[in-house]
């Protein structure tokens, strides 16, 4: 009876890996991180679109006789709107070619100045629309 328990369908041999904070990330190509990868590209376009939709009302809304920073202003928001656009599928298409090729150097997928830049550029656009507001309703 004892034997019969400790037989091979009972007592099997468990192995456990462990990884220390040392350790490279492993590499995940599977579709949750595919999709996640889609995800963020869809926020940087939206964002976009965004920003341009806020050249497309000052167009729209502010006064064409009055204004002399509309179209400029307009140009610059579509202008900064389509940098959006690019950067997101840049970062797309490079993190994409990371994730297939199982990449683990941060380099390849992680870019710290690009999200600040972007930031940056969105509160001058903020900022100008709020200066041609000021100036127009004088």
């Amino acid at each position: 009876m004892i034997n019969a328990f400790l037989s091979w369908p009972f007592v099997t041999a468990r192995v456990v890996e462990t990884t220390t904070l040392l350790d490279p990330p492993v590499p995940r190509d599977d579709i949750k991180t595919h999709m996640s990868n889609e995800r963020t590209f869809f926020k940087w376009l939206w964002s976009g679109l965004r920003l341009g939709s806020v050249g497309t009302f000052v167009l729209a809304f502010f006064d064409r006789g009055k204004d002399p920073f509309r179209l400029p202003l307009v140009a610059f928001c579509w202008i900064v709107a389509i940098g959006f656009m690019i950067y997101g599928l840049v970062q797309y298409e490079s993190r994409r070619q990371a994730i297939l090729e199982g990449s683990v150097d941060r380099d390849r997928w992680q870019h710290p100045a690009g999200p600040v830049a972007i930031t940056v550029a969105f509160t001058v656009v903020v900022l100008l629309v709020i200066f041609a507001t000021l100036v127009e309703y004088k």
